[in-house]
């Protein structure tokens, strides 16, 4: 036995070791990623998947290596750790709920990231469920903004709005600033996509607002402050658009965000499209693309070589209008850009136009109608892979809720056994106490009833005893006191006693240390008490009382 309860204690204290082992490396790696040291953090977490020991291990070290796959901008890699991870918790019961709500949000917005927008749609709404299931408001609002933001880019404004308007009602109810001003900004690009650009602008503002308020970080309100400039421009109040991308431009440059310095100088040169100041919008068109090009940014350079194009057009120069744009052409056509393809053949047209040549205008022409009728189909198609996915992630909630509806089932089915088996050992206890109860009162009657008759034998016994033998000893002065008026004393009792044992006056007078005539008179006070005139009377009298 004692060997035994050894071999347990050991193993006891190794799987605490051993657990505290793995907290500790995993804290290890979650440090080496708040310290951007990225790739020495997943090192160390493949050092420690070697030890983990448990799935929930597994599955955090997992996550943490897609966070830092992450941020070393590797977006398939950290998408595929994140899948991973998902793997491993929907094999946890029960699971931890937020550690799997993360990872199947981070899977979103890589595919979110990728433009693989129907999946990341997928994740957003698996995530809002767990995040409901979970009761956190915050992770709620969290992911109805996610979704609003895929409904956008699928072109669903109705249902992202929706989705907007519920994040910020949420934040709204929290007093949760930063979330409000997320909101509102999500809300303005809405309006800003349906051309309510002064409504736009208004949230942008308080968006802006809100930001300053929390101390929110600078990237964001540079960002902001570039939709605010942005809007204006597309509304044509050049002054406020000028004043706000500069604004913009600046922060960006104090912060070293070269790529959105890169975005700020292309919507400077647009600007300065529409104040006519055609080389100085060459020139910062040029600055950005020049940057973006270096950082293999498509879609990015794209837009700007859209740019530089309007500007060579503007300025009449066909040969560069159309060296760019067949530049573009190409690099959309490999990368599969159709919106920006569909354009620069649009742009195309009008260079060849202005170069006199009027067939390969058309031709162009003919390639932007044809591209526009597929991106109409395929915004039809999307509209209908929406509608797939709603009815997927419809028909996951049904079964979800099925088998939700069974494990209460199973679990109210349970209960009533208990209760059945609970309520029958209830019974059955009482029914023994009863059984119990009842076999006493018998025992303790039959008790009483046997000592009772025992009394009444002995008695009996002490009677047949005085009357054969004439031994009084055995008779009850207490029973014939209660046959008389004036009862006897102890004395009296005493010679009466005495008497009736057939003594004389004298041996009575000896025995009780009086004399014979002190024996005489309470001998004639006795029989007056009683009624009788003889000891035979008194015996008699005394026999019939004391039954």
């Amino acid at each position: 036995m004692w060997l035994n309860l050894h071999k347990i204690s050991v193993f006891l204290l190794l799987f605490i070791v051993t657990q505290a082992l793995n907290a500790q490396g995993i804290d290890e790696v979650e440090q080496l990623i708040k310290n951007s040291e990225y790739s020495e953090a997943i090192e160390q977490a493949n050092h420690q998947l070697n030890n983990a020991k448990n799935l929930v291990d597994k599955a955090r070290l997992i996550q943490l290596q897609a966070d830092a796959y992450y941020y070393l901008n590797d977006i398939d890699k950290s998408l595929q750790y994140y899948q991973n991870a998902i793997d491993i918790h929907e094999q946890i019961s029960p699971k931890s709920i937020l550690r799997y709500l993360e990872c199947v949000s981070h899977a979103g917005f890589c595919y979110r990231e990728l433009g693989i927008y129907d999946k990341a749609l997928l994740q957003y709404l698996i995530a809002l469920k767990l995040a409901q299931n979970l009761g956190d408001s915050t992770e709620i609002a969290g992911q109805y903004a996610n979704l609003g933001l895929i409904y956008g880019k699928l072109g669903d404004i109705d249902e992202a709005t929706e989705y907007h308007m519920k994040a910020y009602n949420i934040d709204l109810a929290l007093k949760d600033t930063a979330g409000i001003g997320f909101d509102l900004r999500n809300i303005a690009d809405l309006k800003i996509t349906l051309g309510d650009y002064a409504e736009a602008i208004e949230d942008i503002k308080e968006s802006i607002e809100l930001l300053e308020l929390s101390s929110g970080n600078p990237n964001s309100l540079a960002l902001r402050q570039g939709v605010l400039g942005k809007t204006y421009l597309a509304m044509n109040i050049l002054d406020s658009a000028n004043h706000y991308l500069n604004l913009s431009l600046t922060q960006h440059l104090d912060m070293n965000d070269s790529i959105h310095v890169a975005l700020r100088r292309n919507d400077l040169s647009q600007y300065h499209l529409k104040t006519k100041e055609y080389e100085r919008a060459i020139t910062l068109a040029s600055q950005a693309r020049q940057y973006l090009l270096t950082k293999d940014e498509t879609l990015h350079i794209a837009a700007t070589n859209l740019t530089l194009i309007k500007a060579y057009l503007a300025q009449k120069n066909a040969r560069m209008a159309l060296q760019i744009s067949r530049e573009n052409i190409a690099l959309c056509t490999n990368k599969q850009l159709l919106v920006e393809l569909r354009d620069t053949y649009k742009l195309q047209s009008q260079a060849f136009k202005l170069s006199n040549q009027p067939y390969d205008a058309l031709a162009a022409l003919n390639s932007f109608q044809q591209l526009q009728d597929s991106i109409i189909n395929i915004n039809n198609k999307k509209a209908v892979s929406l509608l797939e996915i709603k009815y997927e992630v419809y028909k996951k909630e049904q079964e979800n809720e099925l088998l939700a509806l069974e494990n209460i089932y199973n679990k109210e089915q349970l209960a009533s056994q208990r209760t059945q088996y609970i309520l029958t050992a209830v019974i059955f206890v009482i029914i023994l106490i009863s059984l119990i109860v009842i076999v006493w009162v018998i025992i303790s009657r039959q008790k009483l009833k046997q000592k009772l008759l025992t009394a009444e034998i002995n008695d009996l016994r002490n009677q047949i005893k005085v009357a054969l033998e004439g031994d009084t000893s055995g008779l009850n002065i207490d029973k014939l006191n209660k046959e008389l008026e004036n009862p006897l004393t102890e004395r009296e009792a005493e010679i009466l006693n005495l008497a009736l044992s057939d003594m004389s006056n004298s041996e009575i007078a000896e025995k009780t240390f009086v004399s014979v005539n002190t024996v005489k008179f309470h001998l004639k006070k006795i029989y007056d008490k009683i009624g009788v005139t003889s000891r035979k009377e008194a015996l008699q009298f005394a026999i019939k009382s004391g039954r």
